[in-house]
Formats: C-alpha cells, sequence, structure tokens
C-alpha cells in the first residue's frame, strides 16, 4: 500500500488514518483516550497530533485488503480512524466490534487493546456521537416530533440513523440514488417511521410518500 504518507516526530506507535479521499476528509484518533477528531486542514491533523505526542500517518487506499490488515497487525500499531470510502469493509479484518459498531455496520475507529499479553483489534462508531451532538447544538426543543432528512446510505448515513434513534426522533426521510440501499438502510432501524426517496425531488413529488415499516 503506498501512499503519501505524513509523519510527526516519532514516538512510540503510530496512528494510522485510513481513506480514498484526504484532501475531502482528513481525521485523528488518540488510542488511549479513544477520542476522534475530525478536519478538512491537514496542518490541523499534524499539530493535534504533536500536541498528544503520537505519530500519525495518512494511508490513502483503494480497498481494504490483506496490506491493510498487516498494517494494523504491526507491532507499533496504535489505532486507526477510518474514513469514507471503508467504513463498512474494515469491520471484517477485526477481532470484535462495539454492540454500535455491530448494529450499524459501520467501524470509523479503530482501538488496540491488550489483554493477557495479547492484541486485538476492537471496531467502534464514534460518528453517531459527534452527529447527535450537532443535532442538540441545535437548540431544537421538541425532537421527539421532528423529521430528519438524511442524504445517502452509506456509513455515515448508517451513523446517523443511529444518532436519530438515540435522540428519540421517530420520523426520518432517506434519499439515496440506489432506492434498494436506502430500504437497507431503514431496515437496520426499525423502530423508526421511514421515508425513501431515490431523488431529492421524489421528497416534495405529489406521488405521495414511500414508506418503509
Amino acid at each position: 500500500m503506498d501512499t503519501g504518507v505524513k509523519r510527526t516526530p516519532s514516538v512510540a506507535r503510530d496512528n494510522t488514518v485510513a481513506g480514498k479521499d484526504m484532501e475531502k476528509v482528513l481525521s485523528r484518533v488518540s488510542t488511549h483516550a479513544l477520542v476522534t477528531t475530525t478536519t478538512a486542514a491537514p496542518p490541523t491533523t499534524t499539530t493535534i497530533a504533536t500536541a498528544v505526542g503520537k505519530r500519525s500517518e495518512e494511508q490513502q487506499t483503494e480497498g481494504i485488503d490483506d496490506s491493510v490488515n498487516t498494517l494494523m497487525r504491526r507491532p507499533d500499531f496504535g489505532g486507526a480512524s477510518v474514513t469514507f470510502p471503508h467504513k463498512l469493509q474494515v469491520g471484517k479484518l477485526l477481532d470484535t466490534l462495539t454492540p454500535v459498531a455491530r448494529k450499524v455496520g459501520a467501524v470509523n475507529t479503530v482501538i488496540v487493546r491488550e489483554e493477557g499479553g495479547k492484541r486485538t483489534l476492537l471496531g467502534d462508531n464514534t460518528d453517531w456521537l459527534g452527529i447527535k451532538a450537532c443535532i442538540e447544538s441545535t437548540g431544537v426543543t421538541n425532537l421527539s416530533s421532528s423529521t430528519v432528512l438524511i442524504l445517502g446510505a452509506g456509513g455515515a448515513a448508517r451513523a446517523a440513523c443511529h444518532a436519530v434513534e438515540m435522540l428519540g426522533i421517530k420520523d426520518l426521510i432517506i434519499v439515496n440514488r440506489t432506492i434498494s440501499k436506502a430500504d437497507d438502510l431503514a431496515s437496520i432501524f426499525p423502530n423508526l417511521r421511514t421515508r425513501t426517496f431515490e431523488s431529492f425531488d421524489g421528497v416534495f413529488s405529489s406521488n405521495g410518500p414511500r414508506y418503509r415499516s
């Protein structure tokens, strides 16, 4: 996996970011604090890594394959933040998943655990926490009677659906070009009253909503 790597001064372990388009999305994970910060500015990522005394690498890869598994199994691997479009695939390489990651089927954080002298890789999803906080910051007080619109049906959309459910919101609209993927996403969250559309225009069409129960 040859990917333009940027490094801060070397310390004990690497914390790796894997993604296809790092100019658009860069993220950083602090292994011990388990805090993920996302930013669109590479200098910010480097600054954060330096401030917490970590070394970070930005790895760009077209797919989740044996080279990624080899990277994560290195003894100096300290954790990773996974970005688009690999959140749905990286879980297959990990030893276990948190309940949230297992439910939504998407992993954005890889955590190294050492128990009984054995290193294992745990997959988690922290995207939903940030999405939940963003919704709460709007100041809307009647969330339970609100409707949320989600564009897309990938890993981030799955986290958004979980955040919506945790906030007690019942009505959801999912817009995705491939309607079957929107329906598949809706099926993961049966407690939400979800309408799915293949285009944004369809949300306002006179043909009526397409409910999925």
